[in-house]
C-alpha cells in the first residue's frame, strides 16, 4: 500500500535591501527641448543618490534606466463654421519625455532617508518627479529557501509517521517526491498612486517582513503491517 503526503515550510524573512521606482517626467514645445530638461533634471535626480555612496547605501551600479519614451501631446480645438456646426480636431502641443529609474537601496532603513534627498531635488526642478513603488526584500534568500523546504519535509514526514501509528504500520522509503513554489519570493510592496515628491516633513517607512512558503509532496513506497 502506498502512502501520498503533503507539506508547507514557511519561513519569515527580514528584507534588507529595497528597491525604487522614479520617474522624471518633461514637456517642451520642440521634443529636442524636452529631453534636453528630462537629462538635466535627471541628472540632479543621480547625483543626489550618488550621494549615498560612501555610506554604501546607494552604488553606482544600483541606478538604472528602466524606461524612456518621447511622446506628442496634443490639445483638442474646436471650431465652429459659419452654420453652428462644431469641428473638433487635435493639434500638436508639444512633447512629452518620461525618464524611468530603478534605484536599489542597500539599507531599507535608509528608504526614508533617499525619499527626502529626491523630494528635495524635485522643489528646485523644473521636471515632474514620481515615485511609484517601493518593494523591500532580502538580497539572498538561499538559506531561507533550504530551510523552507526543510520545513516542509520535516511536515510531511511527521504527517506519514502519524497516519502510520494510528494505523498500526511503519513506512517505508520515499518513492517519489515533488516540490511547488507558493507564490515568487520577491518581497514586500508598497503599492500606491504616483506621488508627486514634495515634502515638507521627514518621510517614515516600515520595513516590516514578508514570508515565504514552500509546499512538498512526498509518496512512501509502502505502509508495513507492525508484528507483535
Amino acid at each position: 500500500m502506498e502512502l501520498e503526503v503533503s507539506g508547507d515550510g514557511r519561513v519569515e524573512i527580514t528584507p534588507d535591501t529595497s528597491m525604487l521606482s522614479v520617474t522624471i517626467q518633461t514637456e517642451a514645445r520642440y521634443a529636442s527641448e524636452a529631453v534636453d530638461s528630462n537629462a538635466e533634471n535627471s541628472s540632479m535626480i543621480t547625483s543626489s543618490l550618488r550621494a549615498f555612496a560612501d555610506q554604501d547605501i546607494i552604488r553606482e551600479r544600483d541606478i538604472a534606466t528602466v524606461g524612456f519614451s518621447i511622446n506628442p501631446v496634443y490639445v483638442e480645438v474646436v471650431n465652429t463654421s459659419s452654420s453652428g456646426v462644431e469641428e473638433r480636431t487635435r493639434r500638436l502641443d508639444g512633447y512629452r519625455v518620461l525618464n524611468q529609474l530603478s534605484v536599489k537601496i542597500r539599507d531599507p532603513e535608509a528608504t526614508g532617508e533617499v525619499l527626502d534627498a529626491i523630494s528635495t531635488v524635485s522643489e528646485s526642478s523644473t521636471a515632474i518627479i514620481n515615485v511609484e513603488g517601493i518593494r523591500f526584500f532580502k538580497d539572498d534568500i538561499h538559506e531561507d529557501e533550504n530551510e523552507a523546504i526543510a520545513r516542509a519535509i520535516g511536515n510531511a514526514r511527521e504527517t506519514a509517521q502519524t497516519i502510520a501509528t494510528e494505523i498500526g504500520a511503519t513506512l517505508g522509503f520515499v518513492k517519489e517526491f515533488s516540490m511547488d513554489v507558493i507564490g515568487m519570493p520577491l518581497g514586500r510592496e508598497l503599492q500606491f498612486p504616483a506621488m508627486s515628491m514634495m515634502r515638507s516633513t521627514p518621510t517614515t517607512i516600515s520595513v516590516g517582513t514578508y514570508q515565504i512558503q514552500r509546499s512538498v509532496q512526498l509518496k512512501y513506497n509502502a505502509l508495513h503491517a507492525q508484528t507483535e
